[in-house]
């Protein structure tokens, strides 16, 4: 029985301030280091994001500075890091939430759901995957994702069995994804870590809430709404198959039915 140690970072960020969002970033990885074997950070942890001037200074390759950072300490302390970041790619802008592990990027994922203030600044993206990892596959989600049963659909059936989400969710919009978080891992029978940034930014005030549910839709730890903290949790992977014994929803799913017309109107 594989059991494993995953946290979610729910820290401040300081909105168009990467080195303030970078020393954040390092002390939870110090702290989570240690002792667990995943660790999840919110969206766009590095640059917040308040403004388009914010996300086109900041955006950086993923061959850029931060995700080599994130690579060195991967290595260091043993330890898988999902990290949202604004990405440039080819002169367009993408919500990208990096898995890093092994000092390499296993996935990076680029947010396909965008929020209404999003749109206009980012270019959504059109993938899901997976990525192998301590026997089983995890995969990611950003934020508003979580709210649609498609995306986390996607990426289960991609084999994701642990799906990280980097949030960045505002209030007054906590419970609504608290709700998403434990439906979602619920109607895939997978774990989910959700990691949301607190306090306030340059226009929102964020929702924290962070949590980590499992395949039951069971919360097994959650975060306040105003508080930085380290949320953390044993997992045991074992719980998949035994969500998974009686019925498995990905396998019994049935996606493409037939077009049938209803009863004529009155």
């Amino acid at each position: 029985m594989t059991r494993l140690r995953v946290a979610a970072a729910q820290i401040a960020l300081v909105d168009g301030d990467y080195a303030a969002n970078l020393a954040s970033i390092g002390a939870a990885v110090a702290t989570a280091g240690p002792d667990h074997d995943l660790l999840v950070l919110p969206e766009t942890a590095t640059s917040g994001f308040a403004s388009r001037d914010d996300v086109e200074r900041l955006a950086e390759p993923l061959d850029g500075p931060t995700v080599a950072r994130l690579r060195d300490w991967s290595r260091a302390y043993d330890l898988t890091i999902a990290c949202g970041l604004a990405e440039r790619d080819a002169g367009r802008l993408f919500n990208t939430a990096v898995v890093v592990a092994d000092g390499a990027v296993q996935i990076a994922y680029r947010k396909t759901q965008l929020w209404v203030g999003e749109t206009g600044i980012f270019t959504p993206g059109d993938t899901f995957g997976s990525a192998a990892w301590h026997g089983t596959r995890i995969g990611a989600l950003i934020c508003f994702d979580v709210e649609f049963p498609e995306t986390a659909r996607a990426v289960a059936v991609a084999g994701a069995r642990v799906i990280a989400v980097c949030n960045g969710n505002m209030a007054p919009f906590g419970p609504n994804h608290r709700i998403a978080a434990c439906a979602r891992a619920m109607e895939n029978q997978a774990f989910l870590v959700m990691c949301n940034r607190v306090g306030q930014g340059r226009i929102d005030s964020f929702a924290g809430g962070s949590l980590i549910v499992d395949p039951a839709g069971r919360i097994l730890a959650e975060a306040d709404g105003a508080s930085e903290t380290l949320l953390s949790a044993e997992i045991g992977l074992n719980e998949i198959e035994t969500a998974r014994h009686t019925y498995d929803y990905l396998q019994l799913r049935r996606i493409a039915f037939p077009a049938k017309a209803g009863p004529p109107g009155p």
